[in-house]
């Protein structure tokens, strides 16, 4: 997964705007090597056919040719497979093509100074005319090759790729310049530690190598790594003995014995193998399961090891010399992290030594498995078996949607039952109004199953719009299809009979379809003639409350209208004794007539007040007043009142309010009240201490009437009461007072508020929008 990663993100890094050849294969071999179910060897060969069908990206014109150069001959398994992996992954990246030269050194055959200065001298001259953008090593032999003849051979320093197999954590920062290496590393004690993992009653470790320069490398590398055993195994080293005598000792090893070997190249009597050759000649003889660190001797009769694949070292070799053929640089070449290693064992070679496959890591790769029934006929048998799934799914499912078809036919039957009870219960009609057709036709639909049709229903079924609501409804109904808001409206119908009736309708736009508006109708006739009804009985007990407290005032009013009459009786026995004068001064009789003219208005002025007040209607809220002047008349009313009950009237009126909209006499009967309740409340006080403040004031909103009294207050478990009907705290009230006071500033769209004072005492507060500008109310 570790490897996965740092792959992923490498190649992401250099794709730069679209991913390169080299990148996009890294991302896929990234992705297929971080799953766990998909071993390393699987993967690479898996990666080989998808770069086929990849779509990359042309590479820039070449600058050269590649020369690859083989340690061995060309006929070994080996070579043969990388070959064919790495020119299949420089093919796939260079659509047009990169030419690639092959050599093979074969210096185990050939390996006389006299036959490597004669290869010298055929590649100088083979290659002098060529551009050479890379080499590639193949091979330790080939790679000291390079490194020895490479500055003669092309005349300049050219990058040179080294693919090897390298023991693992082996430190390559020593590497020349101009040298990428692609090699992998050879996990020994990991192959060893994996056998004893299969093998846990192992006692004994057997090392098998040659006699040649490669097979005494690999003995040094081998003592060198697996010292680290010699406590737990016991370690036995096999080293430069003749194939007879290796053969005799491998076939007398006890059980608890296992074997590992790289192969070698030749024995102690000089022979030479290959390297697979020398394993399958130890694996048909030995008595216990040979073990290898190599990918090359796989399927050679070994159990296996930990190994990385050949085709990835092929794959990573070409991954390298494509970004050298696009231009990069030896150091952007290089920035290519480990190839993985992972288990890999021979099935065959497990069922011929009987181990548990159950003691493999998840991460094994197993090759020869022996095919099983599935295995052959996987195809045959998945496309069987989805076929029957795929019928036993549709009958399935064209079952549950017989038996979901039923069910739903059920409850839209017992819906409509339902809806068809509740509608009646409700005496509603449901209607549409299909505005597709012109003029929109409204159509209402009544129920005549079950004899859930009632007399009333068929009327306002046949009934026809009333003419002065028609317009509104349409209106309505079209801003209700053109939102989401929905239809919420009243109006008239006129029955057959040329009865009128009142109808709430109430209806959305239907979601599919037309444009039209679905919805239900109910009867509100009887509730709009009791609102009526209502509405009367409430003005004529705000008519009979004004009544009763001008009854109150009966000494304020007799003394208003005495004040001026009193004054018209003066000036009249004055004007007749001025008569009775021999000489009679026309001026002064003038001016007495202008007097009594002037008491005579004033007189009627209160009468016409008192009419009003007297006066039976409804709210009249249209009229423009200054609520300053309502405080002075209302004031000059109940002036007298005041006087009698010993209380002392102060005001604050705001100067230059605008006028609000409102009935001057519902407003006056709410100062009225609000004046006598406050001289009502301070009766239990001294008289001196008797004082009423009346404050107007105004805002940016409304305007605001403030009465406070210097009383008792109100107790403030009893404030949230003051309002309600029926309620109050004078022992012969009827508590209606207030609560009408409450109801006429609601329907001027205003409010009464009461607080009591911090020292003591209460105010209300009636509270008056604004008129604006355009004469509505704000």
């Amino acid at each position: 997964m570790c490897f996965a990663g740092e792959v992923l993100s490498i190649a992401v890094a250099r794709s730069g705007d679209a991913l390169g050849t080299s990148a996009a294969a890294l991302v896929v071999c990234a992705c297929l090597s971080a799953m766990r179910s998909l071993p390393a060897r699987k993967c690479a060969i898996l990666l080989a056919i998808v770069m086929a069908g990849l779509p990359l990206r042309a590479t820039a014109a070449t600058s050269g040719a590649i020369l690859v150069l083989y340690s061995n001959k060309p006929d070994l398994p080996a070579v043969k497979l990388f070959d064919s992996t790495f020119k299949s992954t420089i093919s796939d990246a260079n659509p047009k093509g990169v030419e690639i030269y092959s050599e093979y050194l074969d210096q185990d055959r050939f390996a006389s100074e006299k036959h490597v200065k004669a290869y010298v001298a055929l590649m100088r001259e083979r290659y002098s005319s060529i551009r050479i953008a890379a080499a590639v090593a193949v091979g330790m032999n080939a790679y000291e090759f390079f490194q020895r003849n490479g500055d003669s051979l092309f005349g300049q320093p050219i990058p040179v790729v080294r693919a090897l197999f390298v023991p693992a954590g082996k430190s390559h920062a020593a590497l020349p310049d101009g040298v990428i290496d692609a090699s992998a590393q050879i996990h020994p004690l990991a192959t060893i530690q994996f056998a004893l993992r299969l093998q846990p009653d192992t006692k004994r470790g057997v090392l098998v190598t040659g006699a040649g320069p490669w097979d005494l490398a690999w003995e040094h590398q081998l003592r060198e790594d697996v010292g680290a055993l010699d406590e737990r195994l016991g370690i036995e080293y096999l080293s430069g003995l003749p194939m007879p005598a290796l053969l005799d000792r491998l076939e007398k090893l006890p059980g608890d014995a296992i074997v590992f070997s790289p192969g070698f190249f030749a024995d102690g009597a000089g022979k030479v193998f290959t390297v697979g050759d020398s394993m399958r000649a130890m694996t048909s003889r030995c008595s216990v399961p040979v073990y290898y660190p190599l990918p090359y001797i796989v399927g050679n009769g070994s159990v296996g090891g930990v190994i990385t694949p050949l085709e990835s070292v092929g794959w990573r070799t070409a991954s390298i010399v494509n970004l050298l053929v696009e231009g990069k640089s030896v150091q952007e070449a290089s920035r290519f992290p480990p190839l993985p290693a992972t288990p890999t064992v021979d099935w065959r070679a497990m069922k011929r030594w009987q181990l548990d496959e159950r003691r493999l890591p998840p991460n094994t790769t197993i090759l020869f498995g022996q095919p099983t029934i599935w295995d052959r006929y996987w195809r045959e048998m998945a496309a069987g078996v989805g076929v029957l799934l795929l019928q036993a799914g549709l009958i399935a499912a064209l079952l549950v949607q017989r038996r979901a078809r039923r069910v739903a036919a059920a409850a839209l039957e017992e819906s409509e039952h339902r809806v068809g009870l509740a509608t009646h219960a409700a005496k509603l009609l449901t209607w549409t109004w299909d505005f597709s057709r012109e003029p929109p036709e409204l159509t209402y639909h009544v129920r005549r199953r079950n004899e859930m049709l009632t007399a009333q229903s068929q009327g306002i079924a046949e009934a026809t719009l009333y003419p002065d609501d028609k317009a509104m409804l349409e209106r309505a109904a079209r801003e209700a299809l053109s939102g989401e808001a929905g239809l919420d409206i009243e109006c008239r119908v006129i029955q057959p009979g040329s009865e009128t009736r009142w109808l709430s309708l109430r209806g959305m736009r239907e979601q599919a379809g037309g444009p039209r508006l679905l919805g239900v109708a109910l009867d509100i006739t009887e509730r709009k003639n009791a609102d009526i009804q209502a509405a009367q009985d409430r003005a004529a007990l705000r008519h009979l409350t004004r009544v009763s407290l001008l009854g109150q005032l009966s000494a304020s009013i007799t003394h208003e209208l005495n004040q001026p009459l009193a004054a018209i009786l003066n000036n009249a026995e004055a004007a007749r004794k001025l008569l009775a004068r021999d000489k009679l001064d026309v001026t002064e009789l003038q001016g007495i007539c202008e007097d009594i003219v002037a008491e005579d208005q004033r007189a009627a002025n209160v009468i016409s007040r008192l009419r009003a007040l007297f006066k039976r209607g409804g709210v009249e809220a249209g009229h423009a007043l200054q609520l300053n002047d309502l405080v002075r008349e209302t004031l000059s009313l109940i002036g007298a009142e005041l006087q009698i009950r010993h209380v002392s009237v102060a005001t604050e009126l705001m100067p230059d309010l605008p006028s609000i909209r409102g009935d001057r006499v519902e407003l006056q009967q709410v100062l009225l009240n609000l004046i006598v309740n406050a001289a009502d409340a301070m009766d239990a006080i001294p008289p001196g201490e008797r004082k009423l403040m009346i404050r107007t004031e105004g805002s940016a909103d409304d305007e605001r009437l403030y009465v406070a009294d210097c009383g008792t207050g109100i107790a403030e478990g009893n404030l949230k009461n003051v309002f309600e009907p029926f309620w109050s705290t004078k022992p012969r009230g009827m508590g209606m007072g207030l609560a009408i006071c409450s109801s006429i500033a609601a329907a001027h769209q205003g409010a009464l508020t009461v607080s009591n004072n911090s020292d003591r005492g209460a105010t209300f507060c009636l509270r008056l929008p604004k008129r604006q500008e355009d004469g509505v109310q704000a």
